[in-house]
């Protein structure tokens, strides 16, 4: 069997107003100091371009919204996502799949990510709300969303959470939140991030 090694990393996006994409883990072409012309004759002039070429080994090269909307009622309750059409992991690498092996939730801006939702509310720790949140890909079971563990994907739904070579993983999110004062209608919050850990096979050197 042809041994293979893991390449990881993480991509991170957050539950808040914009949707947008952002490309992870590919390094940028950079331009650096200006040099002038050189005066020759007949009014011409010459100037040289030193290229310089960077090599990455990095076969990660996939985009991911960075910013989305949930919507959830002013006192807590189910909330509305993007459709997994909108929402999802575009794989940019034409030989290589990417595999999702971890997802977890981190607190922010007074927002919590739980398994189970404080009651009473007044209890809970986190100064805005919580969120019960899950994600599913395909027909997977969905997998849960929280702060304190990162959850894995099991073998068995390793096939939904695997993004083709230059193909998509669409991601379904699910959940209710508890918050604890009534928020103000028609107004965002910035709340929880989630994070997804993807790794792709490479042949071992």
């Amino acid at each position: 069997m042809k041994k293979t090694k893991k390449m990881a990393a993480a991509l991170a996006l957050s539950a808040a107003l914009a949707m947008g994409a952002v490309p992870a883990f590919a390094a940028d072409a950079s331009v650096g100091k200006t040099g002038s012309f050189a005066d020759g004759n007949d009014n011409t002039g010459s100037a040289s371009t030193a290229l310089n070429v960077y090599a990455t080994a990095s076969q990660i090269q996939a985009t991911i919204p960075v910013d989305i909307t949930i919507v959830t009622p002013i006192e807590g309750g189910t909330i509305t996502a993007p459709s997994a059409d909108a929402y999802k992991i575009v794989n940019n690498n034409a030989t290589k799949a990417l595999k999702v092996t971890k997802v977890q939730g981190v607190d922010n801006a007074g927002w919590k990510a739980v398994t189970e939702l404080t009651n009473p509310k007044n209890n809970m720790s986190a100064t805005t709300g919580e969120m019960k949140l899950t994600v599913k890909a395909g027909s997977s079971a969905a997998m849960s969303i929280e702060s304190e563990n990162a959850t894995s994907i099991p073998t068995e739904a390793q096939s939904y959470f695997t993004a083709p070579a230059n193909g998509e993983l669409g991601l379904e999110l699910a959940g209710t939140t508890s918050v604890k004062s009534n928020l103000t209608a028609n107004t965002t919050y910035p709340a929880v991030k989630i994070t997804y850990t993807v790794a792709v096979d490479t042949p071992a050197a």
